[in-house]
């Protein structure tokens, strides 16, 4: 969570100040963001991509057709 903080506001503060404010080293922010997406965050990504296609192919609906007017 604080690297994905660092990460948003990288640009409006320096790296050090960042890192001394919220104790982390800057060696694990850059490990961190270096690091490949886990498994299962590679598994949500597809899940994702999986719900927005049957979406789509669905004209947009959800739950029941016999709900939609």
């Amino acid at each position: 969570m604080r690297y994905r903080f660092i990460q948003r506001i990288e640009g409006q503060f320096p790296l050090a100040v960042l890192c001394r404010v919220l104790r982390v080293s800057r060696s694990g922010y850059y490990a961190w963001r270096n690091r490949l997406p886990s498994q299962r965050a590679q598994q949500e990504l597809l899940l994702v991509e999986q719900i927005r296609s049957a979406h789509h192919y669905s004209d947009g609906t959800y739950g029941s057709p016999f709900t939609r007017l």
